[in-house]
């Protein structure tokens, strides 16, 4: 099975903006908020997706 991009990983609906969020929204956020690198990471078998980041 072949891993999806982080781009389409996290191409979530936000309840807060109403709008679709992806990968490299969240990165640059997590950027900005001073973490040095973020992953994103699907959760099998229920297809949900993580971002871990690191300080």
């Amino acid at each position: 099975m072949a891993q999806p991009s982080p781009e389409s990983i996290f191409d979530t609906l936000t309840a807060y903006q109403r709008r679709r969020l992806h990968f490299p929204e969240y990165d640059r956020m997590f950027r900005n908020a001073g973490f040095g690198r973020s992953e994103g990471h699907t959760i099998p078998p229920v297809e949900q997706q993580v971002i871990v980041s690191w300080k």
